[in-house]
């Protein structure tokens, strides 16, 4: 049984991360969401009401931990697979890098890249969370409903 963690901030959940789940969640065994809370981030909304919201249209595991490496959140709950998306060239070199760092520290641990349908390539949390400050139509950009 191939069990993959799926970590993020997740603020907010967006149609684009429902995709990239939705895919894996046909991929692997199991799948966990693991928001990492990062306090010192100046998040939108709480890691409970994001794991809420997350719940509502998953039947995936959704767990809040602390901000962490990914490698040490997919140890301390026995994934062998990290699961990360890539919507553009400055992703993949972010994600290359951290890919590196990961692998390094625990080479047991694999990393699945899921690239974005073009129809969500340009969705970011921090985009929506721009949209919705200045009163724009952000909900369009959430998930509504089960995956």
């Amino acid at each position: 049984m191939t069990k993959a963690i799926f970590p993020g901030t997740f603020d907010p959940f967006t149609i684009g991360h429902a995709d990239i789940l939705n895919r894996a969640e046909k991929l692997f065994d199991e799948v966990v969401v693991a928001i990492l809370d990062n306090p010192e981030k100046n998040e939108q909304t709480t890691a409970s009401e994001r794991k809420a919201a997350i719940e509502k249209i998953t039947k995936s595991k959704v767990i809040i931990e602390p901000l962490d490496l990914a490698v040490n959140v997919a140890k301390k709950h026995g994934a062998e697979v990290i699961i990360r998306s890539l919507r553009d060239q400055k992703d993949y070199e972010y994600e290359k890098n951290i890919f590196k760092y990961n692998h390094e520290l625990a080479p047991e641990i694999e990393t699945v890249f899921l690239l974005a349908q073009s129809e969500f390539e340009h969705i970011s949390s921090s985009g929506v969370r721009e949209v919705k400050k200045y009163g724009g139509d952000f909900e369009r950009y959430l998930p509504k409903g089960e995956l």
